[in-house]
């Protein structure tokens, strides 16, 4: 997320974009090279058995299929400088995926892998606060209605801030649920055991786990205002969705009465707020408080005359048309 490629790195097309491709397709290709190595010399680091390999194994050929034989089989094999997406990319990460879940197996490898996730993910909301309040930092970085940070697009801002959003709380989540292990050092050097357990340990205990705690209240605050900044309604209903669809799945099926509370709290938040927007959407009031949020603003535009709706609602049925055309 952090590259970008500008002066001083040497400038490309689209520098937001080619440079965190290239960036990430060189990194991926070098890591299978020497996990290949690994592999044969260690079986425990192969592949584990997983369903969601298989899986995505068919989508990644279901996507060749469709680059042959789509209407532009350069475009949808290579893509373009704009998106450097395409077959390639997803082959990327198909690669990506299998070298990740071949050599993190246990729960303090996964642990350790998303936190420092999530320590970049607050470094960009940093960005994020400075860019929009014009705090020079990147000279780049100029301020901006919706910030874009180093990701060239506000709504790429949004997704990405979900996403990391989603990973605090369930952290957060996890640590407030009733240790079953304790981890001790003999587990902490496991990892380097030649046999080494396919299922993470369920424990939750482990030292510094306050100042965790700490760190992901922040994450989750700062990447939250980042993503309110973003003015990405998507991401915004996104969340939204998320926070209901947990709240319910475990007011139904969980265990842990303090979280089945904070699930309560977080369903009715968030119906609660809800039903404010309708009931003051359109109201003199909030049209004025809207015109200073970016945020608001668009949310308050949302419906079927709202130009951003409507392109969507467009590329669908291009998208529709396209396929029928050529599946």
């Amino acid at each position: 997320p952090l590259i970008v490629m500008a002066p001083p790195l040497p400038n490309t097309f689209f520098p937001f974009i080619v440079g965190k491709a290239i960036y990430t397709h060189t990194l991926i290709e070098i890591a299978v090279g020497m996990w290949v190595l690994l592999a044969m010399r260690d079986s425990g680091y192969r592949p584990p058995r997983s369903w969601l390999l298989p899986i995505f194994v068919v989508y990644v050929v279901l996507v060749l299929l469709a680059s042959l034989f789509g209407v532009s089989p350069q475009r949808s094999i290579w893509s373009t400088y704009e998106r450097m997406q395409g077959f390639v990319d997803v082959a990327h990460w198909l690669a990506f995926v299998i070298v990740v879940s071949s050599v993190y197996r246990s729960w303090i490898e996964w642990r350790a892998l998303l936190n420092f996730n999530l320590c970049i993910s607050v470094v960009m909301a940093m960005l994020g606060l400075g860019q929009r309040y014009d705090i020079q930092v990147l000279g780049y970085l100029t301020s901006t209605e919706r910030v874009d940070i180093t990701l060239g697009n506000p709504t790429y801002v949004g997704a990405y801030m979900l996403v990391n959003i989603l990973i605090a709380l369930g952290f957060l989540g996890h640590s407030l649920m009733k240790p079953t292990v304790v981890v001790t050092e003999s587990v902490l050097k496991s990892r380097h055991r030649r046999r080494r357990s396919r299922r993470a340990p369920s424990g939750t205990e482990f030292p510094w786990v306050s100042s965790l705690r700490i760190f992901w209240v922040s994450a989750i605050v700062l990447d939250t205002i980042i993503l309110y900044m973003s003015g990405t309604r998507g991401a915004v209903v996104g969340l939204a969705g998320g926070i209901v669809a947990f709240s319910i799945g475990y007011m139904i099926w969980g265990r842990d009465r303090r979280i089945k509370f904070v699930a309560t709290f977080l369903l009715s938040s968030v119906v609660g707020l809800i039903l404010l927007f309708v009931a003051v959407r359109g109201h003199p009031s909030f049209d004025q408080i809207s015109q200073s949020s970016v945020m608001l603003s668009r949310l308050s535009n949302i419906g079927p005359n709202d130009e951003s709706v409507a392109g969507r609602v467009n590329s669908a049925l291009v998208g529709l048309h396209g396929f029928v055309a050529r599946p």
